[in-house]
């Protein structure tokens, strides 16, 4: 599963090469991204702490049968710390798998331009964005967030806040995909 537009940019994009400069250029097809690059990515984050959080206002709307401290938190995360759409584009970028003449340059690419990542044990080709709703649904299982709370978090995120209409079938496969990454957990 890959994005059909940016795969087919890439080939059109070599296409204008010749084999020497489509080797001079490194043309990659994919980053590979390692289970220890995303444990260390949420490390950095602080995902302990996000955690400790997120499990009080849990328990604390449990009790008070008042969730809206919670749920305000599950959608700040994936509106701030779990927004990994930039981390992803600065790693393709910093692997030379941007294909800046596709994208325009810029820090984060327009959607379906920029290359692909490939998460360890996967054998599925991510665009930076769906790449970095694999890493959003890893981080919200990693806090305990219920996969059903995610995924209607995500679609009312995409239609009223950041109004791009529904969430794609891609998007959605993105972020279960990470949800059910198992490469990646608590250290006991």
């Amino acid at each position: 599963m890959y994005d059909y537009g940016a795969l087919q940019a890439l080939v059109d994009y070599a296409g204008t090469m010749t084999d020497f400069e489509v080797q001079d250029a490194e043309v990659r097809l994919f980053t590979p991204y390692s289970a220890q690059d995303m444990a260390d990515s949420f490390n950095k984050l602080g995902i302990g702490g996000i955690n400790s959080t997120a499990r009080y206002l849990q328990a604390f709307g449990e009790q008070s049968f008042f969730m809206t401290p919670w749920m305000m938190y599950m959608g700040s995360l994936g509106n701030g710390e779990f927004d990994f759409a930039g981390d992803m584009s600065a790693l393709v970028q910093k692997t030379d798998n941007a294909y800046n003449p596709i994208q325009g340059g810029g820090s984060t690419p327009p959607d379906g331009a920029g290359g692909f990542v490939k998460f360890e044990g996967g054998n599925t080709l991510y665009n930076v964005y769906d790449a970095g709703n694999f890493m959003t649904g890893k981080a919200f299982q990693m806090i305990g967030a219920p996969l059903d709370v995610l995924k209607s978090g995500a679609e009312l995120n995409s239609k009223y806040i950041s109004r791009q209409g529904p969430d794609t079938t891609t998007d959605r496969n993105a972020y279960t995909n990470g949800y059910n990454y198992n490469r990646v957990g608590w250290k006991k």
